[in-house]
């Protein structure tokens, strides 16, 4: 059975449900870098892209939405932990200039991704490639990577581990 079957009801999906992060799907993301390379060569700077800001509230409503139509019920509890990691992006420069649009809701990207995640076999999520820091802190263990985020090997080796 696949692994969001056995998700515990009262999983934990917010930390802090006042805080703000810009998403956006992968898929989107590459279709504004494919906007910047088609603009011509005098158009520079910065350019945010995001399908939307949201409150992580609103976006553990959205994922708890995306599971719950696999017939997995998921309760949203809510932690609030301090964190002063709250951002919004304001993406109307990237919609005037390079004349990028999302075209993905967050709705989708999670429907796509429990879909995906639904049809592999059991995994263990809690295994470190998961998770960034826990890779990073690997890595510098390892001493292939610089505590301020730098190889120290050759960046094929370092890719080259990325599996274990």
């Amino acid at each position: 059975m696949p692994y969001l079957s056995s998700w515990p009801s009262d999983f934990s999906l917010v930390h802090n449900p006042t805080l703000w992060r810009p998403l956006i799907d992968v898929e989107d993301a590459c279709d504004a870098y494919a906007c910047a390379l088609d603009a011509p060569l005098t158009v520079t700077g910065v350019f945010n892209i995001s399908n939307r800001n949201y409150q992580l509230e609103d976006l553990g409503k959205v994922v708890a939405a995306g599971v719950r139509k696999f017939g997995v019920d998921v309760a949203i509890h809510t932690e609030h932990r301090t964190d002063v990691r709250s951002y919004r992006v304001d993406t109307r420069k990237a919609t005037r200039v390079l004349k990028f649009r999302p075209r993905k809701s967050m709705a989708e990207t999670v429907g796509e991704v429990v879909t995906k995640v639904m049809a592999q076999p059991v995994a263990d999520l809690d295994h470190p490639r998961y998770y960034n820091i826990r890779t990073m802190e690997r890595l510098m263990a390892e001493g292939l990577l610089h505590p301020n985020g730098h190889t120290i090997a050759p960046r094929a080796h370092v890719a080259a581990t990325s599996n274990r």
